[in-house]
């Protein structure tokens, strides 16, 4: 390895004498494509946390096939761990182009599904209350065919909140369909609301706070050591919210 070259520079000239993209990178270490660009071009302040830096540089550089350690000691050694260190931005490149490109599909994906769930879900609401609004015109018009009208439950939408006092791993699914799954940094809350119900599965239950409907959900019962599975809401009801 050439201790001439940046940090950077060595991944991206070992990477290219491996005859990968960016994107397989990505692929291989499962790091989004855009913090392996920043590392090869040593954007440090790009990348969530100095945690996440160091896990991502150590994955990449063990793909690489390069010295991790040397590297890990390199970085932790530069100017401020390298998080202000100015960089002239150089052109971007046809792989950066390409994740560039990519990264931007799937937020524009992302924001199309989310439209598209709003839509059907007020569609469903008003084709509901439009029924129940013909349903007592026939009524009033009809007095003399009584029939046995049953009460259909309303849809309660359920609110989940998740504030994250340090870095976890959690998934959280909403009615079997997968929303988030993965790290929630420290400091960072997170909001959901929807039918239910809600699972969600904690590698850490004593990182997160989780909040249902406004209440405070109790992670402790059930756990396994500090991993848990929790339902929400209940399957069984209680005053109280416990983990299932």
């Amino acid at each position: 390895m050439n201790e001439e070259l940046s940090i950077g520079n060595t991944i991206k000239e070992a990477r290219i004498k491996s005859g990968m993209s960016i994107v397989d990178v990505a692929r291989l270490t499962r790091i989004p494509a855009h913090y392996v660009d920043a590392m090869e071009r040593e954007q440090w302040n790009q990348l969530p946390s100095d945690t996440h830096r160091l896990g991502y540089l150590q994955r990449v550089v063990v793909t690489l096939k390069l010295p991790s350690e040397q590297i890990l000691r390199r970085y932790r050694e530069g100017p401020g761990n390298r998080r202000t260190r100015p960089r002239v931005a150089a052109a971007p490149t046809p792989d950066e182009t390409v994740s560039r490109w990519a990264g931007a599909n799937i937020q524009q994906t992302i924001a199309a599904v989310v439209i598209v769930l709003a839509l059907c879900w007020t569609a469903y609401h008003h084709f509901v209350a439009r029924s129940r609004d013909y349903a007592a015109l026939a009524n009033r018009m009809h007095p003399r065919h009584a029939r046995l009208e049953i009460q259909q439950p309303s849809i309660f939408a359920q609110k989940i909140r998740i504030d994250s006092r340090q870095d976890s791993w959690i998934r959280v699914l909403n009615h079997h369909q997968l929303i988030y799954e993965g790290i929630l940094p420290a400091g960072v809350t997170k909001e959901w609301s929807g039918a239910g119900p809600f699972r969600i599965k904690l590698s850490n239950i004593h990182s997160v706070s989780i909040f249902w409907n406004d209440q405070l959900v109790d992670t402790s019962p059930g756990a396994r050591g500090s991993i848990n599975n929790i339902v929400l809401p209940p399957p069984v009801s209680s005053d109280t919210v416990h983990a299932h």
